[in-house]
C-alpha cells in the first residue's frame, strides 16, 4: 500500500475509533439495542441450571441515546421480557465487570488488529459502521473475532478450537462456517461443524426441543408464534457478518461480481 493510500487509512480508522469512543463516553449515536444489557444477564440463567430458551428473562435498566430534537443524550429506564434467542457460549464472552459496550468494542478493535497486514480488511471493517455498532453494544462482534482468530490468525488445532468455539455463539457464524466449507466442498469439515454445533445445544433441547427449535431458528420464543431471522433489512447489524465474509474472503465478492454481470448479460439477451 503507497504511503497516501495508507495516511488516507490511518485517517478512517482514527475516525472510527474516536466515534467508538464518543459513544461510549456519552452515550451519543448510541442505545439503538438491548443486547448490552440482556445478553451477558442469560449466563446467570444458565448457570442456575434454568433453560435460557424457555425462561422469560425480566429485568428493568437504563438505557440512553440519542441525538434528539430536543436533548443530544437522553435516558430512560426500561423493562426487558425476553428469551435467548442465540447459542449457549454467547452470554459468557463478557469480561466481568465491564461494561458489555466496551466489551464489544474491544472485540471490534482486536479484529483490526489480527486484519493490520490486510489493507483491504481494514478499510471494510476500520469503518465508521462497525465501529457504530460495537460501540452500541451489539453481540456480532465476541463472534466475529472468533470466526476472526479461526480464518485469519491461527492454524491447526488453536484454528479449529476457535472455530468450534464460534459454532456456539451466533446463528450467522453456524451459517457462515457451514458455506465455507460448501464452498469448498470439504464434507467431512462440513458435516463436523454440523455435529459440533448440534452439540453446543443438545443439553437445552433435550429438554424442551420444539421451544429451543423455535427460539433458536425462528427468534419466536417458545410459543412459536412469531418470527424475526427472516426480517433481515430491519437489523442494521446484520449486515456487519456481509462485511466480514467480504474483508476476509474477497474472493467471494469478486465471485459475486462475476455472477452479477453474467445474469446481467442473460437477462438483456432475453
Amino acid at each position: 500500500m503507497g504511503g497516501l493510500e495508507w495516511r488516507n487509512l490511518r485517517w478512517l480508522l482514527l475516525f472510527s475509533f474516536a466515534l467508538a469512543g464518543l459513544v461510549l463516553t456519552t452515550g451519543l449515536f448510541g442505545g439503538s439495542t438491548d443486547e448490552p444489557f440482556t445478553t451477558p444477564r442469560y449466563a446467570g440463567l444458565i448457570l442456575a441450571g434454568k433453560n435460557p430458551y424457555t425462561t422469560l428473562l425480566v429485568f428493568t435498566y437504563t438505557q440512553c441515546s440519542g441525538p434528539t430534537s430536543s436533548v443530544l443524550v437522553a435516558c430512560a429506564p426500561y423493562t426487558s421480557h425476553s428469551y435467548f434467542v442465540y447459542l449457549p457460549l454467547l452470554p459468557f464472552l463478557a469480561i466481568p465487570w465491564v461494561a458489555y459496550t466496551a466489551t464489544t468494542t474491544l472485540c471490534w478493535g482486536a479484529i483490526l488488529y489480527l486484519v493490520r497486514a490486510r489493507p483491504w480488511a481494514l478499510l471494510v471493517l476500520g469503518s465508521p459502521y462497525p465501529a457504530l455498532l460495537a460501540a452500541n453494544g451489539y453481540n456480532d462482534f465476541p463472534s466475529l473475532l472468533l470466526l476472526t482468530l479461526a480464518f485469519v490468525s491461527l492454524s491447526g488445532v488453536p484454528g479449529r478450537f476457535a472455530e468450534w468455539l464460534a459454532l456456539g455463539t451466533k446463528q450467522f457464524a453456524n451459517l457462515l462456517v457451514a458455506g465455507y466449507y460448501l464452498w469448498r466442498r470439504d464434507l467431512r469439515n462440513l458435516v463436523l461443524a454440523l455435529g459440533v454445533s448440534a452439540l453446543w445445544l443438545l443439553p437445552f433441547v433435550w429438554h424442551a426441543p420444539v421451544p429451543v427449535a423455535c427460539t433458536v431458528a425462528l427468534h419466536s420464543g417458545p410459543s412459536c408464534a412469531s418470527g424475526s431471522t427472516l426480517d433481515f433489512f430491519t437489523h442494521i447489524n446484520y449486515w456487519v457478518w456481509l462485511l466480514w465474509v467480504l474483508a476476509i474472503f474477497p474472493a467471494v465478492g469478486t465471485a459475486a461480481r462475476v455472477w452479477v454481470l453474467q445474469l446481467r448479460r442473460k437477462l438483456l439477451r432475453l
